[in-house]
């Protein structure tokens, strides 16, 4: 069993997960089953099961992104606004008050890059924090392979 592995300060981001995870889920009358919260490479990592057709899976995924995507700009340890900073290898999104003396602010990140070969789908998921929306855009398999080429292959 895992629980929640995460600091204080994103309490709120998780309440308002689990409020949109709830009006998702509700309608269909099953279970989401919470596997574990953490954090990882800086920001909330949230894993979930539960048997919903893909369209409520879509949904339930987007609010998940959302609330990954809200973590990167929010200080774990009290909820103000923050950035990820490096501290010695380590990545943690901290205000200025809670970041480490000698940290290096490293700014945000482009989204992530997932894909299925299977499928044949490749998509770049970021955030519109103007807007407070996930963003997906699809990519060619050419495109994929390019954002995910690591940088000393070239």
């Amino acid at each position: 069993m895992f629980g929640f592995e995460v600091g204080k300060g994103w309490a709120g981001l998780l309440t308002k997960l689990f409020d949109e995870a709830a009006a998702i889920v509700r309608p269909t009358g099953e279970k989401l089953v919470i596997g574990q919260i953490k954090e990882k490479f800086g920001t909330l990592r949230f894993y979930w099961s539960g048997r919903f057709d893909r369209e409520t899976s879509d949904c339930i995924d987007e609010a998940v992104d959302l609330a990954e995507f809200r973590s990167e700009a929010t200080c774990e340890e009290c909820g103000a606004r923050g950035s990820m900073w490096n501290a010695h290898g380590w990545y943690a999104v901290r205000c200025e008050d809670h970041a480490e003396r000698g940290v290096r602010d490293v700014g945000g990140r482009i989204g992530r890059i997932s894909g299925s070969h299977s499928e044949g789908e490749y998509w770049r998921v970021f955030c519109d924090p103007d807007a407070d929306l996930v963003a997906r855009e699809r990519l060619t398999r050419e495109q994929y392979e390019h954002l995910t080429r690591r940088q000393d292959d070239d």
